[in-house]
């Protein structure tokens, strides 16, 4: 699980903390959360949900389920139908083969794996300024 300041930094936008209250009560609180503590300001001292891995993947999963309609429960999914972890996997190896420059600059699959759902989703990519950005802009 990465908890790096750089991945904090990643998930500490409203795209992300927005999902916790979805994700539901089944996540255990003390194993998704980081303190991010503002050195200049305590008073601005929070937690920030980190997703893991497996939870950025079940998040893309149920975008691209909603993208086409499929009101089909999760664990209908599996072995087969049309967003099974193989079309995620599918997916992200796309994405992964189109950004090879990002390979060598992540740390972690996590961060690897919040760039492609911030990139299907939003279209925003990480910058030098560390920071996301639309691509359109």
């Amino acid at each position: 699980m990465d908890n790096s300041n750089t991945y904090a930094k990643m998930c500490d936008c409203e795209e992300i903390q927005d999902l916790l209250p979805k994700l539901g009560q089944a996540y255990n609180k003390k194993n998704f959360w980081a303190s991010f503590i503002d050195t200049e300001d305590v008073s601005k001292s929070r937690s920030i949900f980190l997703p893991r891995q497996d939870q950025i993947q079940d998040m893309m999963r149920k975008y691209y389920a909603k993208n086409i309609n499929d009101d089909r429960p999760l664990d209908k999914w599996f072995p087969e139908g049309n967003i099974g972890l193989t079309y995620v996997l599918k997916e992200f190896c796309k994405f992964a083969d189109e950004n090879s420059d990002l390979s060598h600059k992540v740390k972690s699959f996590e961060e690897l794996w919040l760039k492609f759902y911030m990139w299907e989703k939003y279209k925003y990519f990480w910058s030098h300024e560390e920071r996301w950005i639309r691509a359109d802009k």
